[in-house]
Parts: structure tokens; C-alpha cells; sequence
């Protein structure tokens, strides 16, 4: 099913008679409805009452205030009917569509694509002057500092590549590689002392140790670097290979890289927010089509700040 497709067939549900034919209670105003939103008696997640689950009506996605889970239409539907991801996928498509219109869609889709122009040649990316970081833990205090705090070993920053620029632009900052297959494409710097960073080539193009990810496995989603530091050392310390963290580097998520992460056919996506980035990528997620939810923090904490002990707590508190 192709994604432009499925897009459409998302715009085009009829949002109010399914809730209507289901018997849902939704109010259109009131306490806890959001402008743009419906809110639903209880959430299907932690089955709070009282309209805390609201559903955008012109996006159609659904989240809880209380609990901070959300849902895709595709996960709306499936939550409602209570059937599985697939069921409430092939009743979005056949609830709008019919046969014929399927077919037609397909066609135009297919001859867009044949019309569509070739990618121009994306500039080669080479990384700046720099000495390996692993080297200078131990070594250098305000490295050794960032690094203990930051949770980078001399192990990983090895693994990982990282780098000290040496040149004038990038001198004293940490260099961060980001490879596609066996191709450098893109690196982000970032200073030692603050939180100045600056992303070099098409970096919104790619997801952070991408060639790491196993088909079929469980993602994680993370805001930055040390976001994806913190999460992947507990979850190499004590998930183990069960589950897989990337980052885009950015608040949001682009095209090109849900393209990426739909190419390994994962079980589920799970976003690994603090309180004040999540809604950044609510909408994006909404293009997944697979199933997605949100881990959202609180207020004063972010995935690079947590202990494992921390880590923990939020797993098992989410079942995982």
C-alpha cells in the first residue's frame, strides 16, 4: 500500500460517523477539550474518564492529557473496533475507498513516480581535521568531564568514531559521524562546554546508527546525541539486542527518514521524549504506518539525563 495512498485515505475518513456507528462518547466542547479537538469519555490506554483523551479532528490523531499515550488514526480504529493493527489498517483503506478507486490512485501514483525527475548528485561529505576523542578521555579534563557525564566511554567514542576538531571551525568541538551503509553522510559538531551544536550536509535525510537496526525489532526514538548515548547504554547494559535507538538529530522527523525507519518493518516505534519536545513530533508520527506510541517524561528530565535506575522505572512502568 503505498504511503501517498494511505495519506489520502487518512484525510478522507469519515472521523465522525465511525465514532457515531461505534457508539463512542465524545463531546465536541467543554473542560478538557482542546480547540481542534473532540474529547472521548476514556482513554483506551490508562482508561481515565472525564474527556482527557482528545482526538484532533483535521489530523486525526489522539492523545491523553493524564497519561501522555497517543494513537494514530490506524490505532484509533483499532483501539475502538479492538481488532489488530492490520484489521484497523484494511478497514481505514476499504472504509474509503472502493476497489476501483484503489486501482485508479495506484496508477496515478505509479506514473508520477515514472515522470519524477532524477535526484540531483548530493554534495560529498568529507569530515573536518580532527584526532580521535578516545584518546583524550582520561587525558584531557574538560573532555573527561564531558564524557563521565555524558556516559561516553573510551569504548563507544572508539565504536562510534567520534572525533575533536582540530581546524579552525570546528577546533575543540566534538564530531559526531553519521554513516549510511559504508558512506559518510552527513556529521553533526557540538562544543565540549555548552550546548552549541551545528549539523553539517543532509543529515535530515538519514537516522543516527541506522546500519545497527535489525528488521522487525522494536525502535526507539530519540531527540539528540546524548539523548541516544544515555538510552542506548541502558539498553546495551540491560535490554540487551531486544530493542534498537536512533535519532534524526532534530525536533522533527522528515519524510526521507520515516521512509528509512518503514525500510525495517518494525514492531513498533516508540518515541523517548521530554515533556516540551513530544507534540514536535506527534504529527510526523502520524505517517508511520506501523504501530507507534509515545514514552513522554517529566517536565525536569530527558532520556540523557536519567540513571539506569531511572531507565528502569520508565520501562517497567510501560511494560517493556
Amino acid at each position: 500500500m503505498s504511503n501517498i495512498l494511505l495519506e489520502k485515505a487518512i484525510e478522507d475518513f469519515d472521523l465522525f460517523t465511525f465514532l457515531d456507528e461505534n457508539n463512542v462518547d465524545y463531546k465536541m466542547h467543554g473542560k478538557n477539550i482542546g480547540d481542534g479537538f473532540i474529547g472521548v469519555d476514556e482513554c483506551p490506554h490508562c482508561g481515565i474518564g472525564n474527556y482527557h483523551y482528545g482526538i484532533n479532528i483535521s489530523e486525526k490523531f489522539g492523545s491523553c492529557w493524564q497519561c501522555g499515550r497517543g494513537d494514530d488514526l490506524i490505532n484509533i480504529i483499532k483501539n475502538v473496533l479492538k481488532i489488530n493493527w492490520y484489521q484497523a489498517k484494511d478497514h481505514l483503506i476499504s472504509s474509503t475507498y472502493s476497489e476501483d478507486d484503489i486501482e485508479v490512485q495506484i496508477n496515478e501514483i505509479f506514473n508520477r513516480k515514472k515522470q519524477k525527475e532524477k535526484p540531483k548528485k548530493e554534495k560529498e561529505i568529507k569530515l573536518p581535521q580532527s584526532v580521535p576523542l578516545y584518546k583524550y578521555i582520561g587525558k584531557n579534563k574538560t573532555i573527561t568531564i564531558f564524557c563521565e557525564d555524558k556516559g561516553i566511554t573510551s569504548q563507544l567514542a572508539k565504536y562510534l568514531d567520534l572525533g575533536i576538531g582540530i581546524n579552525s571551525k570546528h577546533k575543540h568541538k566534538l564530531i559526531i559521524p553519521i554513516y549510511y551503509g559504508d558512506n559518510l553522510v552527513a556529521y553533526q559538531t557540538r562544543s565540549f562546554t555548552n550546548r552549541y551544536f551545528n549539523n553539517e550536509g543532509p543529515l535530515k535525510h538519514y537516522l543516527y546508527q541506522y546500519n545497527s537496526i535489525k528488521k522487525g525489532e522494536i525502535i526507539f526514538i530519540v531527540e539528540g546525541f546524548t539523548d541516544w548515548v544515555s538510552t542506548n547504554n541502558f539498553i546495551t547494559n540491560y535490554r540487551k539486542n531486544s530493542y534498537y535507538v536512533t535519532t534524526p538529530f532534530s525536533k522533527i522527523i522528515t519524510q526521507e527518514q520515516i521512509e528509512l525507519l518503514e525500510a525495517k518493518q518494525p514492531g513498533m516505534v516508540i518515541f523517548l521524549l521530554d515533556y516540551d519536545a513530544w507534540f514536535q513530533y506527534y504529527n510526523p508520527s502520524n505517517k508511520l504506518f506501523c504501530n507507534t506510541d509515545f514514552i513522554i517524561l517529566p517536565r525536569d528530565k530527558d532520556p540523557g539525563s536519567l540513571s539506569n535506575n531511572e531507565f528502569l522505572r520508565v520501562f517497567r512502568k510501560h511494560g517493556l
